[in-house]
């Protein structure tokens, strides 16, 4: 899979007294404010504090790992968290090249299982969160894209991630799903030749949907809200619903573990909990 570059970001614990339980859409756009770029070339040779965290997450956690982070810090005088976003593919392949991170939080639980197989974690990984797929399509819907059956028209642009990373491998599930529930042989190869583009992360399939180069988009649930203000989600049956589940641990590298676990113990506390369903994301 080509390298994509990773988004990195300071959590800063200021406005943390905001309370953002309502107004979702909104939400997310005032919290990414909080997510500052950080070049970390700019500390090399800086010893890291036992304080300092550098956590690799999914992309698709940007805006609730941004507040669960500047919460994190908030109740830890000193703490200091760094988030580096990507799919959840490249995160592991960076771990397994020698990256210095502190947690791993996956979009799935299959990239964590192979780093546990390779004994770079320490300890299982942990369910925190539960997501579903929706069909993300502009709130003008030129397509008019009412279901996944629409899909396979001609002329329909569709967007999805690459099979690589969960939300791709999620979307095909969905499709494939589809086409046997219709009994309709020919479905999966007439959606797959309307694809205009495979991303490499759920975020960049919403924005190709928000920018109009794409009609719609199999994205995550929480995608949508984060981009309420221009994008809607078609709900997509239970039953075609693959189980979407979000893992997290410890790297056995880690250079400051005791923090390392502590964070993860705060995002699997009820007080996490209550943020990550604030964002959209179900209890594990």
């Amino acid at each position: 899979m080509p390298a994509v570059p990773a988004v990195q970001a300071h959590a800063h614990a200021g406005g943390i007294g905001r309370r953002r339980l309502l107004r979702l859409g909104a939400q997310a756009g005032l919290l990414r404010s909080l997510a500052l770029p950080m070049l970390l070339a700019g500390c090399v040779g800086v010893a890291p504090r036992p304080s300092d965290l550098l956590v690799f997450a999914a992309a698709s956690l940007h805006a609730v790992f941004t507040e669960l982070s500047a919460l994190f810090q908030a109740q830890r005088p000193g703490a200091r968290v760094t988030l580096q976003f990507a799919a959840s593919p490249q995160l592991r392949e960076q771990i397994e090249q020698g990256a210095p991170a502190d947690v791993f939080a996956a979009a799935s639980s299959d990239e964590p299982r192979r780093l546990v197989e390779r004994g770079l974690l320490l300890g299982d990984p942990v369910p925190f969160a539960r997501n579903t797929i929706v069909l993300a399509v502009p709130l003008q819907d030129p397509a008019r894209i009412a279901s996944l059956a629409d899909l396979a028209r001609p002329g329909v642009r569709l967007v999805i991630a690459a099979a690589e990373v969960p939300v791709g491998r999620y979307a095909r599930a969905v499709l494939a799903g589809y086409a046997r529930a219709t009994g309709d042989a020919t479905y999966l190869a007439r959606v797959l030749a309307n694809v205009a583009s495979f991303e490499t992360s759920a975020r960049g399939v919403a924005a190709k949907v928000e920018l109009g180069e794409a009609d719609a988009g199999l994205v995550y649930a929480t995608d949508v809200i984060d981009a309420a203000r221009k994008l809607r989600a078609l709900d997509i049956p239970a039953a075609l619903q693959p189980a979407v589940e979000y893992s997290m641990a410890v790297v056995r590298a880690s250079r400051t573990p005791a923090q390392a676990q502590a964070f993860v113990t705060y995002v699997r506390s009820d007080a996490g909990l209550r943020v990550l369903a604030a964002f959209g994301f179900g209890a594990p």
